[in-house]
This record gives C-alpha cells, structure tokens and sequence, in this order.
C-alpha cells in the first residue's frame, strides 16, 4: 500500500521485515497504485532526520517505517509530530532490538512508551497472523483518515511463526480500498483527530478487515468463563502464555478470564466495559516491565483503573497490578505461576492453588496464612520468640513482624506462614489472602487506620481475641472492613483468649487458635500444634504448659454450632447502643450502601450520619428533622404526630434544639453533683462502686474514659440496692454518664435571619456543642438567582468566625473523607461551640448513579474553589500554632480577608503570619494605606471608578513583581479597586463581579503554563463563555532565542502562555484592550524593552492618566528574596505542607524553602500527560540529599542510605557530582522518617541545597597522603562553619521544639534573614590532581605542599557552569586565582569570600546572581580588596602548581600508611541492581563485611577505601563474584558522567541518565574501530544548560535542549582547565555519531604523542579555545584571539 517505504535491521534477521522489503525493492514490484515504492534504508542511527520524512510528508505520501523497538528514542519528536500532519504514515515496530544489540527483551518492550505517547493508534500483536491484520488495519486507517498509524509485534514470534499464515492478495486488497472509500468521510480534513474521532476510524477500518478476512478484528480480545468474577489483563508479549493457562484453569470451571489489549492507543472505555463479563469483580493487571521499573509498570495499570472508575460496575471492585519480566518467548513459568497465584487468590483457598498450578505428578503440600494484628511495642522476648518460631518445623513455618511507627502505642503486626518454605512468597504482600486474622481487642481501635480485611481469603476466618461485649465490637468495626467481611463470606468468632497465656505472647495465641481447628487445612493444624508443642518450652514460666491446656476448651467452643457466624448475618443483627438495631445502610461507605441511594433528600445527608455513627459509637446524639430518634428516643418515633410536630419546629428554629441541647447538659451536671455526693457520703458503699465513681467524677470530661467506667458503674449499680438516695437518682440518670457527642442538623433556612438568631445563641453560650449545616445546593451550576443565597449560605462560617471562640470547618465529605473525619473529630474535642458547614450535593440527573453526581460535583467544586475546605481552631492560636488551616488548594477572598485581618492584629503578639501570601493578597492594606498617603499628598488626585484585576504566572518573581508594580500604579492614578494575585487563586466564576483583568505570564519549560497559572488556565480552556463581560489584555515573558536562534522550536515556544490565553479570551468573546505585549530576555533592555510601552499603551486606553511619584513605584524584589525574608530563618509554612494530607505536594513557596533542608519537589514527568488527562494530581515525589563533607563515610552510614532507598525511596540510590547521597522518589509522608534516620546516621541533609554554602568537596582519597589527611579535616571543619544556624531544620524533621519566645532570638551570624543570592559552592583540591573540577566553583582552595608538607592554599573564585540556552549573558565560567594563604587564614578568607557576594550579589536578577557575575562585574582587584577588608590581612600572590587530570582512579592503590584502596566505576552514579548487573546487592556486602570506609568522588564513583593487606583477598573475591570490577568498560565509560535529568527533574529538556549509557555504545564502536577503546576521553552530559554534571569542561559534552537534541560542545581541558566550546546546535543522535566518527577517525591519525582530544580539537582549529567565560558564546577564532588581547583572558593553567 505504501508509496515510501523506510526500514532498518532488527532481530530475528530470519525472514525479517527489513529483508523481506529488500526483496520487494529488488524485484521493482508495484504497490496498489502501481507505482514501484521508494526504499530507503536506515542502516545508520539517528532516526529520520536526514530529510527523506520531511519530503514524504511534505507531499502527503502514504509511507511505511518498519524499525526495532531500540530506535524508537531516536523517533520519539518525529512520532509526536506526525498526528498533527495528516499524512498517512504506518509505523511498524518489531518489540526486540537492532542487529547486533543484546540488550533484555523486557528493556525493548518498555522502549514502546514513546510510541504509547505519541497521540496516534498503537496496535499490539502476539504473532504473525495477528500482525498481519493489524497492519491491514492500520494502512486502510491511514489511508482513510491520513493520519499516523502504529503497529507493534514480537519480533521473535513473528520470525517464528510467518510461515502458514492467511495473506491479503493483491485484488483481495484492492476491494478492501475500494469497500473503504468513505468510511471516513465525516472525519475533519486538516488538524488534530480527537480521541474520539480517532476511535470511529479505527473502528471503521476494523470493520473493513473483520469483513474482509472473517477474523475477528476487536480493542480487546476476552478469553475465559462468561462468569468470571477474577480477569487479568494484558498486552503484548506473553499474552499468549496467559491465554493458555487460562484456556487450561477454565476447564476447572474456575471463573476466571483473561483481557487481551489490542488497540493499547487510543483506549477505549467504552469498548473496555463491552469486552468484560458482568460478573466480573477482580482484576489483576499484568504489566510486561522490569518489576524495578516502577515508572513503566503504571501505564496498562492506570488505564484499566480509570476504565473500570468509569464504568460504575456494582459492588466492590478490586484492582491488583503485577508487573513481571518476558522474554521473546513471553513470560517465564515462574513470572506465570506468580501471576496466576495472586489471580486465584481471589477466589480459591490458599491451599489449593499449589495443586491447581502444578503438574498432575507434583504433590504439593499446602500453605496457610494466619495474620495477627497486636497493640503492642514490640518487645525483645517477642522479637526472640518470633525467631524462636520460624526455626521449627524444619523450615516449615516462617514469622514476619513489623510495625508502624507512628502508632502511639504500636501495632505490631505478625504473619504466620504455615506450609513449604518456597510457598511463602508473596503470601504477605499487600494483596495476597489470609485464611485466619487474629484482632486482638486493644488493636480493634486501628482497624479504621489498617485495611487489615481488604487481602482476605473467601471464607476466612476471622477471630475477634477479647473480651468486649458483641456490641461493643461490632460498634468498633468501621464501615470498609464491615463490607470487606461481607465481600470475603468470612466467618467471625468472638473469643476470649486473653487469659489463657500471660506476658503478651499473642503469637502463641494466634497459634493456639489455629491449632484448635481454624484451618480447613488438615497440614496446616497439625503443624500448628507441633509447633505449638515446640514452643512451650521457649514461653515464659508456665504459659506454655497452660496454653496448651487450653485447647481443648478452644476445641469445644468451635464445636459448638454459634462459633463461626458468617460476617453478613453477624453484622446486620448486632444490637448497638441506644437500644435500637443500626440500619445496615449505616454501617459500610456511602458508595457501596444500596439503600443510601433511595435515601431522604432532607436533613443530614445520610453518609454524613453514618460517618458520625462509626467515630462516635453510641456518644452520638443527634438532633436533626429526618431522623431524631437517637435524641428523643421512642417519644418521637419516626413517622409519628409527634416527630412531625418536632420536624415542623426544628425546620428553622434552632432555639429549639439548642434548648433540648441545654436540659441535657443541666442534667449531666446535676449527675455530676450526686456523684460528687455520693463519693462524699459516709454511707457504706462497695468499695469499687466508690472508686468507679471517683475515677468518673474525676474524668467526666473524658469521652474515652467515660464510655470505658459507664457499663461497669450501670453493672454494679444494678447490683447492689439504690432506693435510697442519691444512688437512684444516679441511676435514673445513668444514660449521661456516657459524654455525648452532641450534634444539632441545621437547614437551608439557617442562613436566613432567623436562623442567624438561633446560631447566635449556640455560639454566644459558648456551650459544648456541635452544630453540622448541610449544603446540598450545586454550586458548580448556579442559577443567576442563586448566586447571593449561596454566597449567604457559606457566610454561616465567616459568622461563627468573627465570634472568635467557636470551632468553624468547611468540609466535604465525598471530596475529601480523611479532612471531614479530621473536622469532626476535632469539633467534638473542642470545648466550646462547633459550626460544621457540610457539602452534601443533592443529585439532580436521574440517568447518573447518586454517589457519583456527588463524587464528581464535590471535586469540582473544592477544585474550582467554590466550595474551600478549612478548619478554624481559636484554641490552636493560644497554643502557638496558625489558627486557620486550608485543606483545599483555594481560598476565596472574603475568607482569606478575613484570615489577613486576623493575621495583621496577630502581628502585634506574634511574628508569622497565619496565611501564606500565595493565598491572600496581603499586600491589599499597605496598598490601601499608600494611596490613601499619595492622595492625600497630591491635593486629592481624581477617583477612578474602575475595578482592575492583575493576574499572574510566576516562577522567578518577574511576573509576580510586573503584576504588583502595576497594581500600585493604578493604585496611586487614582483607580478604586485593584489587586494582583496568582492566577491559581482566582476562579473563573469569580471573575463574574470583574470589569478589567490583565494577564501577566512567564513561560516556564517547553512553553508550558507557570505552576501557579495552570489551574486557572486549563478551567478556562474548559470553558465555553462567561467572560464576554470582560475587557482584558496579556503580556508574555520569554526569551526568543531560549531554543535556538531562528529555530522552529524558538517559534513555537516562545511566549506560548501568553499567547494561547489571549487567543482564548479572544474566542470567548471578552474584548482586548491592546495587542498582546512580549518582553524579550534578548532586547538590550530585557523584558522592559516590551514591558514599558506595552503598559503605557494599557493605561492610555483605559484612561487612567500618569501622577506625579509613581515613578518612584517599583515591583517587588525577587519572589525568592521575599520567601527567604519571611519565613522565619527557612520555617515558612513547611510543617503545615507536611501535616496537609489532601496532596502529595507541599505550597510552591515551601518548595522554595525546603531545598535548604536538601529537599527537591519533583514529579515523574513519564506519568504527567496520562495524569494531567485523567485530570489526576501529578505523581509528586521528593528528592533527599545528604552532604558529605569531603566525600567520606563509615561502612554503616552507607548501610542506612542503602536502607533508606529501600524503605523511603524508589529501590535506587544515587552518587553525585559534589560527594552527596540522594534518595529519589520519596514521598512527603516519609519525608519526617527518612531524615530523622539520616540524622540517626550522624549525616544530615541541611544546606545540601538552597541559597547558602552546600556541601565542601574535596579531593576523596584521605589516605593517598598525609596532606590528604589534613584537607579531608579542613573540609570538615569549613564546612561546619558556613552551616547555616538556624534551629527551624531540627524543629521541622527532628521534632526538636523551641521554648515559648525563643522564635526572636533565631539569628544567622553569617547570613541573616535573607541568606545569599544563589548557590555558594567549594571544592578543595590536591594537586597533581583535579579530581574535584576546582575551578567550577565558587570558592576553589589547591593546597600548596612542600616537603611532604601543607604550607597553605591558593585560594580561587568565580567559578559556576550555569548558563542559558540563547542568552549570551550568561555563561560558564572557569575561577580565577586571587591569592595565597596559610592554613591558618584559610576559614576567615572561605568566610570573607561568601560574606562579599552575600553583599554585593544580584538580588534582583537570579540568572545573574552567581558569584561568577560579581566579579565579572566588579574585577578581581576590587573583590580581593573587599576580601582582605573582611580578613584584616593581605594575600600572597598565588604559588606555582600543576594539574595533570580531573579524572578518578580506577582499580587498586595503596596509600602511606600501608593500606589499600579500590576505585569503583559507578556509571552516572547510580546504585541499583538489574536482571544481570547486581552493584547495589553487591555493594550491600561488601559494607557489610568491611572495616574501612567509603569515598564519594566528584566524578559519581566510589572508593573502596582503607582496605588491609588481609581483607583485600576477600573484596577482590567479591568483586569478581559480581562481575563489578573495572576491567569490563571502555576509557571511554570511565570517564563519563551525566545528570539526573528525565522523569524526575522538572529543569530537563533532553534525557540524560537514561541515554548516555545508550550512546557511549554506539560511540565505543567508533573507538573500537580506531583502536581507541582504552583511551581516556572525557564525555558528559546534562538534559539543560544548569550543568549539573559539569558539562563545559568536558572533550566532549551534550546539552539538552529538546527530546532528542543536543549542543554538542568540544574542546575542554583533560584537567579541568578550559571550557569547551560549542560545535553543533540541536544536534540529533545521528548528527552527533556522525561527527565523532570523522573527528575520531582524524584524532587516531593526527594526534600527538600523549596529546588528549580536548587539546587536539582546538590545535586542529576544530573549535577556539575558550580562554575566557565571556567568551564562551564567541566561535570565532580570530574574534576570541583579540578580546583574548585586550585583557579579558582568564587564568590558562
């Protein structure tokens, strides 16, 4: 079909595409247009840059490209590109590699993630006959709707299985054109096909096949039982496999079924639901991946879970994601076995599945699960005895015990494996059955913290060990674990076992209960009791002897018919408190009741009571019109006269409630008096009657306590005689010795005035009691009508909040369940009157199931900020904390001015204010004040009746500082009503009551929306009008040149915000003031070039004329001096981001200050597009670095990292470029844990990053002399002297709190409140070797030795790499030597040189901030002065030395003192193990084993170090046990180096990491064939131009500046002495393989003896030498050559 066709060399080579095209191409046949097609060969790499798509495309030919799943990196712009064309293009992908590659199968398979992105339909195979078809789909696809099509197939399969299949003839696919003709008539001609549009082509085209064929051409393929209740779902390789065990399960009549994906691209809700049986409940979802790759394990995953989201499947749905490894072949027998056990887990015993997996010959015995949750701290006799256990029975049973932590006490929690060692995997992971829990009864208190029941077995057992009531347990059970037991068909056992064993051991009860016949497991119990008979000896004194004497009496109580009771009964018939039967509507989550969904519309909406229910138990008193019969009892009975009559009264009256509220507390006072009497009386009483009372009187206030003494008091009371006074008045009135919970259920007529006046007596009493407001009103579709009721609706909190002494939340149940039960519990503890506003939607579309109208309008309204969740503590204030938490991301303003008046009267006591910036404008009131001064200053200038709002897109406080510079401009011209705010924090509805709006946006990323806009700007993309009312105009900031000077990119990006929302406003229909202004970072005047006339031209139109003094007005400083100012010496609101449970990401100005803690928000940018789509949060994660001082660590502190990044973080850990650990992918609630054990480590991660002194490097090898000795102490002690002092680092993760006023004596000696400007970095060096890159920093200290001898240091500074792409004023820049010093002076000069630039640094320009750009600025002369003004003392003139090389040294080395060391290659410094490369596990050992230390190096490896003669045999053994020695990579390799980069950095452009490895392959090659392999070449890499792995001092450097385009620069110093230059712009993979080869190739014939490739490329006028960092951007040799002259060169060492 194709008319151009393009193709490279894949494996199998048998019977391969490519050489089945090269067959076509040789015979010169014609394709269906009889036309011979055009063959273009790919042999070499690089993608399809050298012209031959752009010309296809450009003439609209129908092309096919057929290329190994290994090139599709190299594809992936070009791929992204093509939908948007409309040409048809087939893409045939075989999953496998390029000849000649041998990287893993599942490596290639994870490779289709770009293709998976590329917007256009991706077809997965599993064999020839299947790939066969989809490539008919997908030509007759992108010949009917010109659009990019992507086929993908098992390479292997396809070779082996293409003979025997079905082929389309040549006239058989003619008629498939010709019947195709039209199908896709109605799809648009031109632009980008939507998801749907996209969906009826291909189904289109699939029709056509199926027709064609009588093959069955469907998105997904089912196998399996019609009846299913457990489906996998897969895709791709090892299909097949699955397709056979489940062909082969279903013979069993097991219900179980397997979900082929097809069509993985575009998904097919729709299609997804239609394929699957309606029985259907489980899922278990089967990701091709390697298990560590957790960021390509999601995608299938998250697909099938937003499919089965959306299709409202009844009852309760489970979802599993089982990630596994494959072959060509598919998936291993063991990947199979793994994944058909967890599959059968739900819905066949545990013990049967080894039976059902194996082969009829095999017997396998069976294995059992028995879980048993403890509130307990765990002990060591218990830790012991849990050991004790897992050594008997010869392997037979296994003990696992954990806690958590935050429990306070702890729960500890132990599973017990009965069965063959080998069936114990996995039977404790999260989602594998348990056949037995053991509760015991303290530990039910956590059962609505634990989803102990979700991993249940069908018909488990579940044993309640305690000896409470049935009620009191069943009122303890919280709703999901009640459904959980319902859904498993459990049966439950209340027993007390409690007093059978003595001293905590419930290991030995869990056993016990086993034993006694809790299996249906005959191995399993009798294992149990040998185990049981074992153990005896081991409990303490006679527990053994007398639990075994209990199991007879265990074993006649399961004998007894009421034992084992199944969990629905037992659960719907428990009497509960206030003698009536709780409906069972009440007892499980509102999305699962089916009785909820018929409910009453009036009153409290009943998911909100039965949340009441399960927190409170039987304290719950309610007062509410619907349902008042738990506070009138059988009086009101429902449906009565007179609960009719009380209905009628409670409407509108709060009095009412109030005053039954009233009688009610009288009487628990009056009780209170007779107790107090009681306990006075010398009357003879039981003595523990009377200590009962005592200790009740005592704690009455006590809810906990209170309930716990009530049924003992009412018991002994009942049993001793109380005729006579005042025991019969106590027990007439015993019903209040429980403290209640007291709830009164207002109405919509509370927001008028008389419920004002009902709300003003509860709050003015200020009484003990809660009042919940329900709102079921939808505020996402207001009528016009509506809009001031609602308004008045959420004015109920700003009312109770101006009283200042009641407790005031806004929740939302169905958004956001963990804030309401947070709101509630805290309302009920607060002693005083509670206002609860509730969000309780009420569904209007009968067609929409009830929960999910309320799901959906609840997210959007908190979403959108219509309906803000917070919660108002005037008791937290008195404490010291912010009074006013939000919950929620927005803030409307009459609540944030009521927060920033509260905050302004604060500031008199207090010195943080209890609201961020970012969420009220708190700038208004010194707005105001200003004005109302320049007013009156002015002879009373003209008022301007004008409302203008200026909303803004920051990242590095330009934008933020134009928007408030022009605030206060119109301020003082006189206009009434102006404010500026972040985008974010207004809602389009807001902008109803708006006249002028002016957008002011930055561009962040590739001409991405600024974090604080984006919420605002994808509603408005969203929206379809409501801004028509509106005038408006927008300036854009950019730089023109950021990706290229006259580049496509540069076009494209280039203020793309800005542009894009003022085409939108446009569309909308609101009217533009001016033309859209851009300020240009390029204009000789920066972004003011555009800015001035662009905002004289906007107050001209609106006539808002100038006054004299604005020009004295300026914006405000830089966004990041402003946060450092005011956050209380790096507090900001840290601790309140961390407590907020709402979002995994913290507010984006304590991501400011948290990099001074050395932590780094990041997201994993490979998830962002699927998340962003589903409209998800993004998967936000943090990054943790610890610094190291000179690089060295014991053995145990890397132990603990290596823990870390296992436990905390993502299995991985990272080496740095500056002698640091980082963590990655850490989440905010193991933020607190992580540090505090690094902490525990001695290691800390303060000053890691931020604006302050970071981590002091130096050379890594303390023992390679006795002056290495004393360097690695300097840098020690440096480093501890430019630490910063404030406490808030051991406050916020060390919980180490200050004394009451202690906040105002908080100071920095060295930096003050504002810190630096930017980045201050050290390195200390040791010649003859560089190993540290001294002259990229900073501050550069090379020490001077003579005789063996530290004589002092040479003292550098103005080094720093940073740059930006197009921006020639900034640059890379090599240090300058400024003097000599002793070692004596060396801290005070170190200090001197920081405090200058911490004076004289650029505060306002942060790409200009660097202490390179100071003394750019300023000269050496006139910083040295400044320097030795600081010190007292001058400087010598700088002493002669010599730097050989920058790079690490590999292998072994001794040192003076005898010992040895090892330098490791770490390739980019990550530590991780793979299928064939185990670094960390071997790492792991060696710390383990060894007793000397470890040494970071500044090149990302690692040093071995302080090995003895003696131990060296046994690391070396080790070494080569894993295959991690050295000899194994090229020189090449071993001097490599490369940044985090892609997905977690949110700087990348490009790939870093992830690629080099990639293309150090491909450039080997070229070495190898020059005989250069071994040769020592630095190359490096960044995915930006920030030069994290020092890019610019590199022979050879790549620097991202788009997916798959680099700057490639040549050139720099092999010793770290001279910047390279650039060669190449946006280079691709090909272009770059293509230089190397031919410079390469030159260099192996031109070069000099000893002469480096750095040295050869410039004396061979390849490239100028860089002499200097303003010279960087100059390619002109001659250019360089007489700036160079006139006095610009810097130092040449």
């Amino acid at each position: 079909m194709a008319d151009t066709v393009m193709t490279a060399p894949h494996n199998p080579t048998t019977a391969s595409t490519a050489q089945l095209i090269a067959d076509w191409a040789a015979s010169q046949r014609v394709n269906l247009d009889h036309c011979v097609p055009q063959i273009l060969p790919l042999a070499r790499r690089g993608g399809l840059a050298a012209g031959e798509l752009q010309l296809a495309t450009a003439e609209g030919q129908h092309s096919s490209i057929h290329v190994g799943s290994d090139r599709l990196f190299e594809l992936a712009s070009e791929l992204i590109d093509l939908p948007a064309k409309r040409v048809p293009i087939v893409v045939d992908i075989a999953i496998g590699n390029s000849a000649g590659t041998d990287a893993p199968f599942t490596a290639s398979y994870n490779q289709l993630a770009a293709a998976r992105s590329a917007g256009a339909p991706l077809i997965i195979s599993d064999n020839a006959q299947q790939a066969h078809d989809a490539a008919l789909v997908a030509h007759l696809f992108a010949k009917t709707a010109r659009s990019l099509c992507i086929t993908a197939t098992n390479g292997v399969d396809v070779a082996a299985s293409c003979r025997g299949i079905e082929t389309a003839t040549e006239a058989g696919l003619q008629l498939l054109l010709q019947s195709a003709e039209g199908v896709a008539s109605d799809l648009p001609a031109s632009g980008l096909l939507t998801v749907e549009q996209t969906i009826k082509g291909l189904r289109a085209a699939m029709e056509g096949v199926q027709s064609f064929t009588s093959r069955r051409q469907r998105f997904f393929d089912y196998y399996g039982s019609e009846l299913a209740t457990v489906v996998l779902v897969a895709s791709g390789p090892g299909a097949a496999n699955l397709t056979a065990a489940v062909k082969l399960l279903g013979r069993k009549s097991l219900p179980i079924g397997l979900l082929v994906v097809r069509v993985v691209r575009p998904w097919s809700h729709a299609d997804f639901a239609e394929a699957l049986p309606a029985t259907a409940q489980q899922f278990v979802v089967v990701d091709v991946t390697s298990p560590e790759d957790k960021q390509a394990s999601k995608a299938l995953y998250l697909d099938v879970a937003a499919s089965l989201g959306l299709a409202n499947r009844p009852g309760q749905i489970k979802l599993q994601n089982h990630a596994t490894n494959a072959t060509g072949q598919g998936i291993s027998s063991q990947g199979l076995r793994s994944i058909l056990r967890a599959a059968l887990s739900f819905i066949v015993d545990v013990a049967s599945i080894p039976s059902l997996l194996a082969s009829p010959a095999a017997a396998v015995a069976d294995t059992s699960v028995v879980s048993l949750y403890e509130f307990t701290r765990p002990t060591r006799p218990m830790i012991e005895r849990a050991a004790a256990m897992a050594k008997l029975g010869a392997g037979a049973a296994t003990v696992q015990m954990s806690t958590d932590s935050d429990a306070a006490p702890h729960v500890l929690i132990s599973n017990i494996l009965l069965g063959p060692e080998d069936e114990h995997d996995g039977h404790t992971d999260g989602g594998v059955s348990r056949d037995v829990v053991v509760i015991t009864d303290p530990a039910i208190l956590f059962l609505r913290r634990y989803r102990v029941f979700d991993s249940l077995a069908t018909g488990a057992v579940v044993v309640i060990n305690s000896d409470w009531s049935p009620a009191s347990v069943a009122a303890k059970i919280p709703a999901h674990a009640q459904q959980a037991l319902v859904d498993s068909k459990a049966q439950l056992l209340l027993v007390d076992a409690t007093q059978l064993v003595s001293g905590g051991s419930y290991e030995a009860q869990a056993l016990a209960l086993t034993a006694a016949g809790l299996l249906n497991t005959k191995n399993g119990r009798s294992l149990a009791k040998q185990l049981l008979k074992s153990l005896a000896p081991r409990l303490a004194g006679d527990e053994g002897a007398r639990l075994e004497a209990a199991l007879p009496t265990l074993e006649a109580r399961l004998a007894q018919e009421d034992a084992l009771i199944p969990a629905a009964s037992a659960l719907q018939s428990t009497e509960v408190a206030n003698d009536h039967t709780v409906d069972a509507a009440h007892l499980v989550p509102y999305h699962l009741a089916e009785g909820l969904r018929t409910g009453r519309e009036e009153g409290l909406d009943a998911s909100y009571q039965a949340l009441l229910n399960t927190l409170f138990g039987k304290r719950t008193v309610v007062a509410d019109a619907g349902s008042t019969n738990s506070l009138f009892h059988e009086t009101y009975a429902p449906g009565s006269a007179a609960q009719q009559k009380v209905q009628e009264l409670f409407q509108g009256n709060t009095e009412f409630t109030f005053g039954v509220y009233l009688a009610r507390i009288q009487q628990r006072e009056k009780l209170a008096d007779l107790v107090a009497t009681a306990c006075r009386s010398t009357t003879a009483l039981p003595s523990a009657l009377r200590t009962a009372l005592n200790q009740w009187h005592a704690n009455r206030d006590n809810s906990q306590t209170c309930a716990q003494l009530a049924d003992d008091i009412v018991r002994r009371l009942e049993s001793t005689p109380h005729t006579e006074e005042p025991l019969r008045s106590i027990y007439e009135l015993r019903e209040h010795l429980v403290k209640p919970s007291k709830w009164i259920v207002g109405g919509d007529d509370w927001s008028r005035d008389i419920g004002y006046s009902g709300l003003h007596h509860v709050l003015a009493s200020r009484e003990n009691v809660n009042v919940i407001i329900p709102e079921t009103a939808l505020y996402t579709q207001p009528q016009p009508s509506q809009r001031a009721a609602l308004n008045t609706k959420k004015d109920i909190g700003l009312y109770a909040m101006n009283y200042g002494t009641a407790y005031v939340a806004s929740i939302a149940l169905y958004e956001n369940p963990s804030q309401a039960t947070t709101a509630l519990c805290e309302a009920d503890a607060y002693d005083g009157p509670s206002i609860i506003i509730a969000y309780a939607p009420r569904p209007t579309n009968s067609n929409e199931p009830r929960e999910q109208q309320q799901i959906r309008e609840s997210h959007e309204a908190v979403e959108r900020g219509l309906w803000p969740l917070f919660r108002w503590n005037p008791a937290w204030e008195k404490a010291g904390r912010d009074a006013f938490v939000l919950d929620s991301s927005k803030l409307r303003k009459d609540l944030a001015d009521f927060v920033e008046r509260e905050s302004q009267l604060s500031l008199l006591t207090r010195d943080t204010p209890l609201l961020s910036h970012g969420l009220a404008d708190s700038s208004a009131l010194r707005l105001q004040n200003k004005r109302m001064e320049l007013l009156s200053q002015g002879g009373g200038r003209r008022k301007i009746d004008m409302r203008i709002l200026v909303l803004y897109g920051s990242d590095s406080g330009n934008g933020s500082g134009l928007a408030e510079k022009l605030a206060k401009k119109a301020e003082m011209r006189g206009v009434v009503t102006v404010r500026a705010a972040e985008a974010n924090a207004v809602t389009l509805e807001e902008l109803a009551d708006e006249e002028v709006v002016i957008f002011i946006l930055s561009t962040a990323g590739q001409g991405e929306m600024c974090g604080n806009a984006v919420n605002f700007w994808n509603a408005l993309k969203k929206a379809k009008g409501g801004v028509n009312h509106l005038k408006y105009a927008v300036f854009g900031l950019g730089d023109s040149q950021y990706w290229g000077k006259n580049t496509a990119d540069s076009a494209r990006y280039y203020c793309k915000p800005a542009r894009d929302l003022d085409s939108k406003m446009a569309a909308l229909g609101a009217e533009r003031l001016v033309e859209l202004g851009m300020g240009d970072d390029q204009h000789e005047n920066g972004f003011s070039g555009g800015w001035v006339p662009w905002e004289a031209e906007v107050f001209e139109v609106l006539n808002v004329p100038a006054v004299e003094g604005e020009t004295e007005i300026t914006g405000k400083v830089l966004k990041d001096e402003s946060i450092k100012e005011e956050s209380g010496y790096l507090r900001g609101h840290i601790m309140r981001s961390l407590a907020d449970q709402s979002t995994a990401a913290m507010l984006p100005e304590d991501t400011k200050l948290t990099k001074f803690h050395g932590i780094y928000q990041q997201d994993d940018r490979d998830l962002r597009p699927h998340l962003e789509a589903e409209g998800k949060e993004r998967a936000y994660s943090f990054m943790v670095r610890v610094g190291i001082p000179g690089g060295v660590c014991t053995p145990e502190q890397y132990l603990l990292m290596d823990s870390l990044s296992e436990s905390h973080a993502n299995s991985t850990l990272k080496l740095t470029t500056r002698q640091a650990f980082q963590l990655h992918g850490v989440l905010k609630w193991n933020l607190k844990a992580a540090i505090r054990e690094i902490n525990i480590g001695l290691m800390d991660t303060l000053a890691a990053c931020g604006d302050v002194c970071r981590n002091v490097m130096a050379s890594p090898n303390p023992y390679e002399s006795e002056v290495h000795a004393e360097v690695l102490d300097f840098a020690r002690r440096l480093s501890a002297h430019l630490k910063p002092q404030t406490t808030a680092y051991h406050e916020i993760w060390l919980d180490k709190k200050m004394v009451a006023g202690e906040a105002h004596t908080d100071v920095e000696p060295l930096y003050g409140q504002s810190y630096l400007p930017r980045k201050f970095k050290v390195a200390i060096a040791v010649p003859p070797m560089n190993d540290v890159d001294v002259f990229a920093h900073c501050l550069g200290y090379i020490a001077v030795v003579e005789n063996k001898r530290l004589v002092g240091w040479n003292v550098s500074i103005g080094g720093g790499m940073g740059t930006t792409h197009g921006n020639v004023k900034t640059y890379p820049r090599l240090a300058d030597l400024m003097g000599f010093c002793t070692p004596e002076q060396a801290i005070k000069v170190g200090e001197a040189v920081m405090l200058v630039q911490r004076d004289y640094g650029d505060r306002v320009n942060r790409k200009h901030a660097r202490l390179k750009y100071t003394l750019e600025d300023h000269g050496m002369d006139w910083y040295r002065a400044k320097v030795e003004e600081h010190c007292g003392f001058k400087l010598q003139a700088a002493r002669p030395f010599t730097f050989e090389s920058n790079m690490d040294r590999m292998g072994w080395s001794q040192g003076y003192d005898g010992r040895f060391c090892y330098g490791m290659f770490i390739e980019n410094g990550r530590i991780r193990d793979t299928d064939s490369y185990k670094l960390k596990t071997a790492l792991r050992e060696l710390a383990q084993l060894h007793q000397g230390d470890f040494r970071l190096t500044a090149n990302q490896n690692l040093i071995i170090g302080g090995v003895t003669a003696e131990a060296r045999p046994k690391i070396e053994a080790l070494l080569k046990r894993y295959n991690i020695d050295n000899t194994r990579h090229s020189g090449l390799r071993l001097n490599s180096m490369a940044c985090v980069a892609l997905p977690t950095c949110a700087l990348a452009m490009a790939e870093s990491e992830r690629y080099l490895p990639v293309l150090i392959d491909r450039i080997d090659e070229i070495l190898t064939r020059n005989k250069l392999a071994s040769d020592s070449i630095m190359i490096r890499m960044s995915g930006c131009p920030n030069g994290c792995s020092r890019p610019f001092m590199a022979e050879i450097a790549m620097v991202g500046k788009a997916p798959g385009a680099y700057n490639l620069y040549l050139g720099g110093g092999y010793a770290g002495n001279r910047l390279s230059k650039i060669y190449r712009d946006s280079a691709s993979e090909e272009d770059i393989l293509r230089i190397l080869d031919e410079l390469i190739s030159r260099y192996a014939r031109e070069r000099l003896n000893n002469e480096h490739f750095g040295d050869w490329v410039i004396r061979a006028n390849i490239v100028a030498p860089t002499l200097a960092g303003r010279l960087f951007h100059e390619t002109d040799a001659a250019v360089n050559e007489i700036q160079t002259y006139s006095g610009t060169r810097q130092i040449y060492w």
